[in-house]
């Protein structure tokens, strides 16, 4: 296998994962290091917590588990997705003497540990795994040295007879080491293996112990890791060149469910993160609504939305107020995005029409809110003439020191609403809204360009970039490049855009990615750099910049595919914020792996255009089979069979078709001439690498021959 994902900077250990079934309340967080693993969870949930409100559930019951064989301590070797893609866990310690290994799955009602030892010598060895918990609780065999229930009790916590941890299927220790300890052990005989499982009830007595050890275990396994292949058949099938970069898709996708759960309210919504950030939040849940919708799991955005969709104010403001989000007004675009990208799916124009509403009730309240912003200073318009008044920063933008401010980002986004309400009007035929929509955006635009020219900062060297606000250097630069893209306030070209993803990329980390996007300074926020920027070069038609962003952002990830939110440079960082399995991150490489293969422009399908170039080496393929698109289902491959040939064989499935297709032929060598030596089902022609199809059927193919100038 060839890959060049080697997590090469991944941030300091532990790394983590957490393991759930799919919109489950239940979670378990797991952290591994080469020191062992760590068990952690709350009973909590977000059906108790205030509905939006930023109230972390923070782990409570921790449980940290070694390995040793004959005394001495075995090292963590690995650890890894089972499958590379499914949130459950496979970890092992191992030395030349003993192997140890741990498969985390959840279950309906518990988290299964299932654990195998082997003995690597030609002598009899004890190989035992030792958990103690950090709480007050205690073994039943400690309280009773005549019991056989090998099974932690809390003291102070909960009820004396709730099992918190239970094995099933070995021997009775020897020895406790402590009172709040639980221990698997084996004399294994030279070459022997042994097998048990540690379970963690989510909630079991005592007096149910008998039950609890009679249970099947490896099928309850089998049935939790059913429950999570069954759910991704419905995802399109990627098969790449590079099979890690097709598992990172899969993990990401995963993770959307991972992080979504009940309500107070009774409905599912998203999470940003699995601990600290284990809150419903609109900005990362409409873009894992954007990442279901590209997979296929139409129904299951919509449903995911609703809460957050329904955040509106009687006088027509939809920021979230009396949420987490209050008054960040670029939150209503990424609202707006999940609506536009949804109903571009499928054409559900009842959806639309519902959405508008709440868009055109947002653009009026804005309209009249903008008007306190139009003030004279000293007989001139401020630099914040017309844009939305003071409102929260975050994402690290800053007004000198104060969270609140005028954000030129959250002023983007804003303009993105009411241009998606503009359109929207126009989709739906209300030619009345439509120019109302038009009178607030046309308004805003003026004033947002007039902020941008003015209120840019200009460098040395005559170059003008996007602060975070109008005039100043303070805060962060995060939502400056969405000028560019999705927003579409800037043309991809404009000088601002030249200069500000200029300004943005002229500090790059030795791991390859820009520096001071986010909070912390001299650090990395390592998915802006793929959602800001690399969407900004696609826009540019600079699909080479977009691309190298990729391997840099899967590099500085976890073995788990997990991302912490913020992080310095350097590999190993210590010095991380924010979540240690963030959202952000994984949602961003889920939907740009999906775009670099397959990405809507207007009535335009793109194919592979940002794929890596080495992808199209001699000898290569890239496969993508029943992806969902604003056009229908598609199903493609593109073959390198030799040096001088190409090949690509499409098929559409859906009453649309696109009004072109460009098949992006990005091979790594330079100076190639593509002659096309047949075509059917589509007209062809080729430009520089890009050969475009006006396609006339359902079945396309195109052959390729690659010479020198």
């Amino acid at each position: 296998m060839k890959t060049q994902v080697d997590f090469k900077y991944a941030f300091a250990e532990p790394h983590r994962l957490c393991i759930c079934l799919p919109d489950a309340s239940r979670k378990c967080l797991l952290d591994a290091s080469k020191t062992g693993l760590t068990v952690a969870w709350t009973d909590a949930d977000l059906t108790g917590n205030p509905l939006g409100a930023l109230a972390p559930l923070m782990a409570c019951w921790w449980l940290d588990l070694s390995a040793d064989a004959d005394g001495s301590a075995l090292p963590g070797k690995a650890w890894k997705r089972v499958e590379n893609r499914i949130p459950a866990l496979e970890y092992t310690w191992e030395n030349e003497s003993a192997f140890v290994g741990i498969k985390a799955v959840a279950v309906k009602d518990a988290d299964v540990f299932s654990i195998s030892a082997k003995n690597k010598t030609s002598s009899s060895s004890r190989i035992r795994v030792l958990g103690i918990m950090r709480n007050h609780v205690s073994n039943q065999i400690w309280i009773d040295p005549g019991s056989n229930i090998n099974a932690l009790l809390p003291t102070i916590g909960d009820t004396s007879d709730r099992m918190l941890f239970l094995v099933a299927g070995a021997p009775k220790p020897s020895k406790l080491p402590k009172r709040e300890s639980i221990v698997i052990e084996w004399d294994i005989r030279p070459g022997g293996k042994r097998k048990a499982y540690l379970v963690r009830p989510h909630f079991a007595i005592l007096d149910d112990a008998k039950k609890w050890l009679s249970r099947n275990w490896e099928n309850e396994i089998e049935k939790g890791l059913d429950a999570w292949k069954d759910l991704l058949k419905k995802a399109p099938e990627f098969s790449l060149p590079d099979p890690v970069v097709a598992d990172a898709y899969y993990a990401g996708l995963s993770d959307v469910f991972v992080m979504r759960e009940e309500q107070s309210n009774g409905r599912i919504a998203h999470s940003p993160g699995t601990e600290c950030y284990r809150s419903l939040g609109s900005g990362e849940g409409s873009l894992a609504a954007v990442v279901l919708d590209q997979a296929g799991y139409a129904k299951e955005s919509e449903e995911g939305m609703r809460t957050s969709l329904g955040f509106q104010e009687k006088n027509g403001r939809w920021d979230d107020l009396r949420r987490w989000g209050h008054d960040m007004w670029g939150l209503v675009g990424f609202k707006c995005l999940a609506v536009y990208q949804h109903y571009l799916f499928t054409r559900d124009r009842k959806y639309l029409a519902r959405c508008f509403r709440r868009m055109l009730a947002h653009a009026r309240w804005s309209h009249k809110e903008r008007q306190k912003t139009k003030i004279p200073y000293k007989g001139e318009k401020p630099l914040t003439w017309g844009l939305m008044p003071r409102g929260m920063g975050d994402c690290g933008l800053m007004d000198g020191n104060d969270l609140y401010g005028i954000f030129l980002p959250h002023n983007i986004w804003h303009c993105y609403v009411l241009k998606i309400a503009l359109w929207s009007a126009k989709e739906l035929g209300l030619k009345k809204e439509a120019a109302e929509a038009e009178k607030y955006c046309s308004d805003a635009l003026q004033c947002i360009l007039d902020s941008l020219e003015r209120g840019s900062i200009k460098e040395a060297n005559g170059t003008r970039w996007i602060p975070g606000v109008p005039g100043k250097t303070c805060g962060s630069r995060w939502g400056a490049a969405n000028a560019i893209y999705p927003c579409g306030i800037l043309e991809p070209h404009h000088p601002l855009a030249d200069g500000t993803l200029k300004y943005l990329e002229k500090d790059l980390s030795r791991g390859g990615l820009p520096i001071n996007l986010g909070w912390m300074p001299g650090g990395l926020w390592v998915s802006i750099a793929t959602d800001n920027l690399s969407y900004a070069h696609l826009a540019r038609e600079e699909e080479d910049k977009a691309e190298q962003y990729l391997y840099p952002t899967l590099n500085h990830g976890t073995p788990l595919f997990s991302w912490c939110e913020e992080r310095m440079p350097e590999p190993g960082a210590s010095q991380v914020s924010g979540d240690r399995q963030h959202a952000w991150t994984p949602l961003t490489v889920s939907r740009f792996i999906r775009d670099a293969l397959i990405m809507e422009d207007k009535d335009i399908l793109h194919i592979c255009r940002a794929t890596p170039r080495w992808w199209l080496e001699p000898g290569q393929e890239i496969r993508v089979n029943n992806a969902p698109t604003h056009f229908g289902r598609i199903s493609f491959s593109i073959q390198r069979s030799a040096q001088d040939e190409l090949s690509a064989k499409i098929q559409l499935k859906g009453k649309r078709k696109p009004g072109q297709m460009i098949l992006h032929c990005r091979i790594p060598e330079t100076g190639k001439t593509f002659v096309i030596m047949e075509s059917k089902g589509a007209e062809a022609c080729t430009a520089g690498d890009k050969i475009t199809l006006t396609p006339h059927s359902n079945s396309i193919s195109v052959s390729v021959k690659l010479s020198d100038n």
